[in-house]
């Protein structure tokens, strides 16, 4: 896993359109222990840096591992 270290921090949608073929894993302060495994991005319709704010669905799972919510929709919006 490639943890990004540059500053500003780059939003779900730059590390999406920049990590496509290796997947994308996500956490922040709002999944509390949980990490999410982005598995799709809607069409970018917009300029950078959020390009239209397309819908973003994530496979959510626990601290431990285990699959908690398959596909649900996670609030981009703004996020970096």
């Amino acid at each position: 896993m490639k943890i990004l270290e540059q500053s500003p921090q780059p939003n779900v949608y730059q590390m999406w359109f920049s990590s496509q073929t290796n997947g994308l894993w996500i956490t922040r302060i709002t999944l509390s222990d949980l990490c999410a495994h982005v598995s799709f991005v809607g069409e970018f319709k917009g300029n950078a840096p959020y390009y239209g704010n397309p819908e973003v669905r994530a496979d959510i799972y626990s601290g431990a591992g285990q699959l908690e919510q398959r596909s649900s929709v996670v609030s981009a919006l703004g996020k970096y």
